[in-house]
């Protein structure tokens, strides 16, 4: 299974103040960026230690994870 190599937090502006952030990898069988998911910044956050090693569907799992866990806050 490929895995992700290094990643790109992207902001996208969406109207007024409101942005979220797409998340962008590259696999070690992919030197292209993929986007992979995006998520607002005042509920989740992800850093480089957590993404950095993960396949893509650990980093789709892990996502889910922490936006179960805000939802339940």
């Amino acid at each position: 299974m490929a895995t992700i190599t290094s990643f790109n937090l992207e902001k996208e502006n969406l109207f007024g103040n409101a942005h979220r952030i797409n998340v962008k990898v590259k696999t070690d069988e992919n030197d292209s960026e993929v986007k992979i998911f995006s998520y607002y910044p005042d509920e989740l956050s992800f850093t480089e230690d957590e993404l950095l090693g993960l396949t893509i569907k650990e980093a789709h799992e892990l996502r889910h994870k922490k936006d179960v866990a805000y939802l339940q806050s």
